[in-house]
């Protein structure tokens, strides 16, 4: 096998695998900055635990990519097989789009009149992580045992690893379908204002959603025309990235658009709004398209409720200090008596 479709084939996926990784960074960057506070916990969780599936992703590939041509350099048995990184590699990839897809999947399930196409793309993300699992377990025994190599594998499994792509690509475009008549729904009935918005919705539901499933028909094409070599493992190599990178470009796209849809209403004068939660007559006031719970404010109100009734104590304890002061300060003679008027007629004799 000529080291070029072989190892420069890894090579290349791995090294933009990692390009994918930095940007996908980024996002979360983005992520952290403007929605992490106002989204709610199992959102936030879904974007941890993708990040930190991506790290491991990332540290395998290159491990994977190490070990490959530098503890096994010159070995070409070793070349031809899988090592047990790269299998596991596969797998968490499988679990990161499963996760992108479930997500995907509940967006249109909060949708009216769309429980059928919600169970039936649940069903197509199931079949399609038990056939990841089938192909990985079967790699896992043939491979790892060193009865066959990958090419072999391919061979004799390809059906298994096609259809399981097919899965995906349906899965895919189902899910981006649904979106995109739902949207054009809404863009018949929006108003003049808002059809910007909707049709800014409408390119991110095409970019994100046809990407992914156009991306796993390029797999599968390569996969047809070049089973002798891994190309098609380093095009592998990039999928799980495109599909968290997809995750975290719709989730940050919600602030813009939010920002867009003000404009559109004509407020794009208005720098701030105001949220009032009726906490004891209190009103937080946040930047334009910043996300805020309510919890957030509530917390605040408190603090400034503490700090008022800290502030009112210390004024009226200075306010005693100064008073207490200034009486202390004054002659007794300065006080006036009642009998002041009375005494100063009279002369008090002095007996000597």
């Amino acid at each position: 096998m000529p080291l070029d479709s072989s190892l420069g084939a890894l090579e290349i996926g791995t090294l933009l695998s990692g390009i994918l990784f930095g940007l996908l960074g980024g996002q979360i960057y983005t992520y952290h900055k403007t929605c992490w506070k106002g989204d709610v916990i199992w959102l936030r969780g879904l974007v941890v635990i993708v990040c930190l599936l991506e790290m491991a992703v990332t540290a395998l590939s290159f491990f994977t990519l190490y070990d490959m041509t530098v503890t096994n350099f010159g070995n070409l048995n070793a070349l031809a097989g899988a090592p047990n990184s790269l299998i596991i590699t596969q797998l968490l990839q499988h679990l990161i789009m499963t996760l992108v897809q479930g997500f995907f999947i509940y967006r249109i399930y909060k949708l009216p009149n769309t429980l059928f196409v919600t169970i039936l793309a649940s069903v197509l993300l199931l079949l399609r992580l038990v056939a990841a699992i089938a192909v990985q377990v079967l790699a896992s025994v043939s491979l790892g045992k060193g009865e066959s190599s990958i090419v072999d594998y391919v061979h004799k499994y390809f059906w298994i690893t096609v259809a399981k792509d097919m899965i995906g690509v349906a899965s895919d475009t189902l899910i981006a379908a649904v979106l995109l008549m739902r949207l054009f729904r809404e863009r018949s009935d929006a108003l003049n204002q808002t059809l910007p918005v909707v049709d800014k919705l409408i390119l991110y539901t095409v970019e994100t959603g046809f990407t992914t499933g156009c991306f796993s028909i390029l797999i599968s094409v390569v996969l047809l025309a070049m089973k002798h070599n891994y190309i098609w493992i380093g095009i592998w190599l990039l999928s799980s990235k495109i599909f968290s990178n997809t995750l975290l470009a719709n989730l940050n796209s919600r602030a813009s658009l939010r920002n867009q849809m003000m404009h559109s209403s004509g407020l794009e004068t208005l720098s701030r709004f105001q949220v009032d939660i009726n906490h004891n007559g209190y009103t937080e006031t946040v930047p334009l398209g910043t996300c805020i719970t309510t919890n957030e404010v509530q917390m605040n109100a408190d603090r400034i409720q503490r700090e008022s009734t800290v502030e009112e104590a210390t004024s009226e304890s200075t306010l005693h200090e100064t008073l207490k002061t200034s009486m202390e300060s004054i002659p007794p003679r300065s006080i006036p008596s009642p009998f002041s008027k009375v005494t100063d007629q009279f002369e008090v004799p002095v007996v000597r």
